[in-house]
C-alpha cells in the first residue's frame, strides 16, 4: 500500500492523543520509515526497516509501526517474537512494601523540609509520577466549594485530574503551596531522584536494581488491587490512566472524580501514615 497524505494526516491526529514524548518518538520513526520505504507499507518493507534497528530500539520501532498501521487501516501481521531481541524478557520492576512506604514517609517528616515532605505526599497518596510532581505549580493547589484540591497533569496520555485533598492534610498542603511559591528555583527531576535515594538510605531500604520513585506508584497499585470490593475502574480513574480502547467498559464507564477520591481514601493503604 502507498501511504497517502490524508492517511498520514490521520495518523498524526490520532497520535496527538498520546504523550508529547511518545508523539515525538513515533512521528520520527514513521517519518524515517516512510522515507526509506518510498511510502510503500507492507510486511516486507516493515521487516526490512526493523532489521536495521539496534536491539535497544527495535521494539519501540515495532510498536510505532503497529500503531501506524492500526490507525491508517493497514494489516499488521508481524509477530512480536519475530523481531524481539534474543532473550528479550520484560524486566521485572521493583515494588516497595507497605512497611517501606511507611518508613519513607517517616523519614520525610523527620529529615525533609516542607518541599520534600510535600513531594513525598504526592508520591504516596496520589501515586504521582516524577514528571507530574515536577510540573506542579502553586496555583495547582486551590480551594473550591469548601474543599482543597490539587490539580495533577497526567503523563503517558492519561487524564488530567483534580484531586481532593484529605481534610486533615489541608494545612500541610497550604504550607506546601506557599513554599512552592517562594522558592527561586524549583526542584528538578534529578533532585527528586536524589531525594528518593537519600530517603531510602535513611529509611534502611535496601537498594536494588532499577529501584526508583515509580516503585511507590507500583506499591500503591499493588495494595489497591488486593482490596476485594474496590472496582479496578475506580483505581484507573484515581491513578489517572487513560481508558484502554479495546475494553468497552473502560471506554464508557466514567465516575465522578470527587466520589472516586472519597472511596479510595476510605481504603487507601498509605493515607493513615500521614496522620
Amino acid at each position: 500500500m502507498i501511504v497517502t497524505k490524508q492517511a498520514f494526516q490521520k495518523f498524526k491526529e490520532v497520535l496527538s492523543f498520546k504523550s508529547p514524548a511518545t508523539y515525538k518518538t513515533y512521528l520520527s520513526i514513521i517519518n524515517d520509515f516512510l522515507l526509506q520505504s518510498s511510502l510503500v507499507v507492507n510486511e516486507d518493507t516493515m521487516l526490512e526497516y526493523l532489521k536495521k534497528q539496534n536491539p535497544n530500539s527495535v521494539m519501540v520501532a515495532y510498536y510505532a509501526l503497529k500503531f501506524f498501521c492500526n490507525v491508517v487501516g493497514i494489516p499488521f501481521t508481524i509477530p512480536h517474537l519475530l523481531v524481539a531481541p534474543k532473550g528479550h524478557i520484560k524486566k521485572c520492576q521493583p515494588v516497595l512494601t507497605r512497611e517501606e512506604i511507611k518508613a519513607l514517609i517517616d523519614v520525610s517528616k523527620k529529615h525533609g523540609g516542607t518541599l520534600e515532605e510535600g513531594y513525598m505526599a504526592l508520591f504516596t497518596i496520589y501515586g504521582c509520577r516524577r514528571s507530574e510532581a515536577y510540573d506542579l505549580k502553586p496555583e495547582d493547589i486551590y480551594e473550591k466549594d469548601g474543599n482543597l484540591f490539587v490539580k495533577i497533569y497526567a503523563k503517558k496520555g492519561g487524564q488530567a485530574r483534580e484531586h481532593l485533598i484529605p481534610e486533615f492534610l489541608n494545612e500541610f498542603f497550604i504550607d506546601f503551596k506557599e513554599t512552592l511559591g517562594k522558592i527561586k528555583k524549583k526542584f528538578s527531576v534529578e533532585h527528586l531522584n536524589f531525594m528518593f535515594t537519600e530517603f531510602c538510605k535513611l529509611a534502611g531500604i535496601t537498594q536494588r536494581k532499577r529501584l526508583n520513585i515509580h516503585a511507590i506508584r507500583r506499591a500503591l497499585v499493588s495494595e489497591l488491587s488486593m482490596i476485594p470490593d474496590l472496582h479496578p475502574l475506580l483505581v484507573r480513574d484515581f491513578l489517572r490512566w487513560k481508558p484502554w480502547r479495546e475494553d468497552i467498559m473502560q471506554v464508557y464507564v466514567r465516575y465522578d472524580p470527587l466520589t472516586v477520591d472519597k472511596i479510595i481514601f476510605e481504603k487507601h493503604p498509605f493515607l493513615e501514615f500521614w496522620k
